[in-house]
């Protein structure tokens, strides 16, 4: 996991530079944190031509796109900045330090009746973390034009824990929980294990989605799939064992 870097650390002086390097720190970890729950993450998504608009983070689950700017304090320039994505995503959420969330309380209490969301990322022992204080509002019929916009050159391509180690420890719970549910109970349908285990995703819809994409990646380890609809199982205690799957599913 890369820490975020509050302002002041490591050169401490607030800088033009140290604000940049924090700014693209909080991408890196906003990036990881979407790809650890299931979605398809792309980076600089330029929209219109001559670069009229560029998005920091446009992530894609199904049909269903989130737009994402990663900034260094919160205030109305970049809600005004996140606004403007509001007819092209489904979602659309700013990004920032903890420690600036509440940099601008007008803007903050404004998030909502907007329907733009919040993530606040923060850093405790050299690792970040990623918390949604305000959701933002899920906007049914958007254009299509920016979905058409992403491509292999624009997408960060990452597992779980491939290089954000902390975002690894939930993603594991979950899957030590999988191969627990599946040793008892072999053969339940995706619904029925997500329905089962006490996963880390925000919803069970999320969670079906994501884990079968991971299985067909073959991301998560010591179990195996079969048939229509697909059923779940477990591999051989010693498979689970090779995979590091043994032990307490407690997270």
């Amino acid at each position: 996991m890369e820490k975020v870097h509050e302002e002041g650390e490591e050169g401490g002086k607030g800088g033009a530079a140290d604000l940049k390097r924090l700014e693209v720190d909080i991408g890196r970890v906003v990036r990881g944190w979407l790809i650890s729950d299931g979605w398809e993450v792309h980076s600089e998504v330029v929209y219109g031509s001559g670069g009229g608009l560029r998005a920091d983070i446009v992530a894609r689950l199904g049909k269903t796109l989130w737009v994402v700017e990663c900034k260094t304090t919160l205030g109305f320039a970049v809600v005004s900045q996140a606004m403007r994505w509001e007819h092209l995503a489904n979602m659309v959420s700013v990004a920032v330090p903890t420690s600036r969330a509440a940099n601008s309380m007008a803007a903050l209490r404004c998030l909502p009746v907007l329907g733009v969301g919040l993530l606040t990322v923060y850093s405790y022992g050299g690792s970040g973390d990623v918390r949604q204080p305000v959701r933002p509002a899920i906007r049914r019929r958007v254009s299509a034009s920016l979905d058409e916009c992403l491509c292999e050159q624009t997408r960060t391509h990452e597992s779980p824990g491939e290089q954000h180690g902390d975002y690894h420890t939930p993603f594991r719970g979950t899957c030590r929980a999988i191969a627990d549910v599946l040793a008892k109970t072999p053969g339940l349908t995706t619904k029925e294990l997500v329905a089962a285990v006490d996963h880390h995703y925000a919803s069970d819809s999320t969670a079906r989605s994501a884990l079968v994409q991971w299985m067909r990646r073959g991301v998560i380890p010591g179990v195996r799939t079969e048939g229509k609809p697909l059923r779940w199982y477990a591999e051989t205690p010693e498979a689970q064992a090779a995979a590091g799957l043994r032990g307490s599913s407690s997270r």
